[in-house]
């Protein structure tokens, strides 16, 4: 009996040394898994450690968790649709059929990828070469109507569903009224830009 205690006290010891252990590796497993990252990140180059910081940030950014009211959507859809249309004025080749064809378009495009949740269309007075939305053509007439009774016209922002807003802006040229700028603006990218 005093042999099988002691045999039974030598097994429940070697148990709880290999638990330890067991116990130990996990721990360095684990602190060598939250300080690899960052110890194997700081191989690369200055500028690498900065883009992989700067990512870090939007990252979080994007988790934020921000308050913005119908009138602070609005006014930064303004503001943004109002940017826009300047960057595309620097693009023009100074006549406004130049959005009409495909290398405007492509500019269009170009411009609208560089700015989250947004989509950029010159819609024609002429000739609807692309198939405007119902709202598109609604602004469109009123601008056409406001413009043929001497009617000063302006930018214009409306809500279109609760994820977009549409931003459109007259295009006139020599006393005409052309077409208008529609930009299409997701919510989401309007308020990213409230925390810039």
């Amino acid at each position: 009996m005093f042999l099988n205690a002691t045999v039974a006290r030598f097994f429940d010891n070697l148990f709880r040394l290999i638990d330890g252990f067991v116990i130990l590796a996990m721990r360095l497993l684990f602190i060598f898994l939250l300080a690899g990252p960052f110890l194997l990140g700081g191989c690369g180059d200055l500028s690498e450690q900065k883009a992989n910081h700067q990512k870090l940030r939007e990252g979080l950014k994007r988790h934020e968790i921000i308050r913005a009211t119908e009138n602070d959507i609005v006014t930064m859809a303004f503001e943004r649709g109002d940017s826009i249309q300047q960057q595309l004025h620097l693009l023009n080749d100074g006549t406004w059929e130049h959005w009409t064809t495909d290398k405007g378009r492509q500019q269009m495009d170009s411009v609208g990828r560089v700015h989250e949740g947004v989509t950029i269309a010159f819609i024609a007075s002429q000739n609807h070469n692309l198939q405007p939305q119902e709202i598109e053509l609604q602004l469109l007439d009123a601008y056409q109507y406001s413009h043929s009774q001497g009617q000063s016209i302006g930018s214009n922002v409306q809500l279109i569903d609760e994820d977009a807003v549409l931003y459109t802006s007259p295009v006139i040229a020599n006393g005409e009224l052309k077409g208008m700028w529609s930009i299409v603006q997701s919510k989401g990218g309007i308020i990213l830009g409230l925390t810039d």
